[in-house]
């Protein structure tokens, strides 16, 4: 992942070019991550592709900036061996969703919140995952153990290309709210159905319920904190935390699609 050099799968080269290119989300078999811009690919690691009638063509329809045109930066070594130098090497990721839950208690928060901890797969990259440390159950009456913290399945998007997580701390507490509470996502149903989705906060009580996610008064809620920015783009994160300057297009809220969003972004991304 991105400044972690922590090797979590593979794709194809090609597919960097259409279905997991940057701004695209890739689901591997425990993560949900988000590729990174070439902003922080490893400039060294990209071989440069000599064609020169191909560079002047994508000059002429992206402008003067584009010096070159490289590959993606691609191990040599087909060793499984994560801890030698070459495995290091590839594209950077991003966990996207940032939030997490867990799969026996439901705890529900951000990955970096020091409630969850990286499980690197040894020789077995795919095998990477976030557990939710000494997990006691719901009801903290069962003996500690780690749990595996999955995606959560919610997400924001709007018409102009930008990605966010969804506002789980404002939909528990229906907008602003000084509760720093932890929240819990709770299934109940054999169906799975959003109706049968909620989120309770641990410290206030406060319940959020919806019968689809994308219904418009979540549409309004979401419009107020959403960041307008690209994730996968590293200078713009930093320049614009998060609640700073936002974006006026109407965010939607909906479940976590890679395919769905590739699609849908596709022309602003590359």
């Amino acid at each position: 992942m991105a400044h972690e050099k922590t090797p979590v799968g593979s794709v194809r080269p090609s597919q960097l070019l259409w279905t997991y290119g940057p701004g695209a989300l890739i689901d591997l078999p425990n993560l949900s991550v988000v590729t990174s811009g070439i902003d922080i690919w490893e400039r060294d690691r990209c071989n440069l592709v000599i064609e020169n009638r191909l560079l002047a063509a994508v000059q002429r329809a992206l402008g003067p900036q584009v010096e070159s045109l490289r590959m993606p930066p691609i191990s040599k070594s087909e060793s499984n061996d994560t801890s030698s130098a070459e495995a290091n090497v590839g594209v950077p990721v991003r966990p996207f969703p940032r939030w997490l839950r867990c799969v026996k208690c439901g705890l529900l928060s951000p990955y970096d919140s020091g409630l969850f901890e990286l499980k690197e797969g040894y020789r077995r990259p795919e095998a990477t995952r976030f557990v939710h440390q000494g997990c006691r159950g719901s009801k903290g009456d069962q003996p500690a153990k780690d749990a595996d913290a999955v995606p959560a399945r919610f997400l924001l998007a709007c018409k102009n290309g930008h990605l966010d997580d969804f506002p789980w701390q404002w939909f528990v507490h229906s907008g602003p709210n000084d509760c720093k509470g932890t929240l819990r996502f709770f299934e109940s149903g054999a169906s799975l159905q959003t109706e049968n989705l909620w989120v309770k906060c641990d410290t206030c009580g406060a319940r959020g319920t919806w019968l689809m996610p994308s219904d418009s008064s979540v549409r309004r809620t979401c419009r107020a904190v959403v960041d307008g920015i690209l994730i996968w783009i590293s200078s713009i994160r930093i320049a614009m935390p998060s609640h700073g300057p936002s974006c006026w297009g109407l965010p939607i809220a909906g479940f976590r699609s890679p395919c769905r969003r590739w699609r849908y972004l596709r022309q602003k991304m590359v």
